[in-house]
């Protein structure tokens, strides 16, 4: 069964700071701790899944991010931002796993591009 990945602590207060207010089924409370609650009152801090997080980007700010697999000897990701119809960021071939990708990614964008 397949998991979704869901944004970090640090990442879920960048999304709040610049204008995210999606729904979502998780929360965060004040110390960090994922919930699963439909009671956004209790936990103010969205916890999108990555997969929202980067819909939210390209709907929202015209930022899209596009993760590739490079099939090297041991495997590795990495992604391009777009922004506005030009490559805003490329990230080296680094990150072991896809959601380190992706999470570096969203990351990058709240922080230099919006």
């Amino acid at each position: 069964m397949n998991k979704e990945a869901y944004v970090s602590f640090e990442t879920a207060k960048l999304l709040k700071e610049k204008g995210f207010r999606g729904d979502c089924i998780a929360y965060y409370n004040e110390d960090g701790r994922k919930c699963l609650s439909l009671n956004a009152e209790l936990f103010p801090l969205p916890c999108p899944t990555q997969a929202v997080a980067c819909r939210w980007l390209r709907e929202e700010k015209d930022i899209d991010i596009i993760p590739f697999h490079e099939r090297l000897p041991h495997g590795c990701y990495w992604c391009r931002i777009e922004h506005n119809l030009l490559t805003a960021h490329q990230q080296l071939p680094i990150y072991s796993t896809y959601e380190d990708a992706v999470e570096a990614a969203l990351e990058y964008c709240l922080t230099k591009l919006i």
